[in-house]
């Protein structure tokens, strides 16, 4: 899969507040630079989504990384590959778990590939209602 590039994100079944959660796992991803296992804690995961003290308890965010798992990177062959290569997808992660207060989570191999310029234009931060 280290032939495509993310392109677009599938995220119409997210909410507006697990797409905040979904942009700032791949942000933390993508400054850390490297693959495996990440984690971050609730309190700064919160807030540095700007989610409100209901939003931020342990139950939300579980089930704001329960939708956040369901979003798909769309991809497109990289420009110097292989022209008959269909267009493709994956998930964003490959795994995501919350255990205490401590969110663990590894993207997948082409989700590395986004500069931050193309996560501002693919998936920008909207302002939660």
């Amino acid at each position: 899969m280290d032939c495509f590039h993310p392109n677009a994100f599938d995220t119409d079944c997210l909410s507006e507040p697990a797409k905040r959660i979904l942009r700032t796992l791949i942000l933390l991803g993508l400054q850390r630079g490297t693959g495996g296992i990440l984690t971050v804690s609730i309190e700064t995961l919160s807030a540095a989504t700007g989610l409100d003290q209901l939003e931020g308890t342990v139950p939300s965010i579980k089930a704001l990384l329960v939708e956040c798992a369901k979003a798909l990177a769309l991809l497109r062959p990289d420009e110097d590959g292989d022209e008959d290569v269909p267009e493709a997808c994956c998930p964003v992660f490959l795994a995501v778990r919350l255990i205490d207060d401590q969110v663990f989570f590894e993207l997948d191999l082409p989700v590395y590939s986004l500069s931050m310029h193309e996560l501002d234009d693919l998936l920008p931060m909207r302002p939660l209602n």
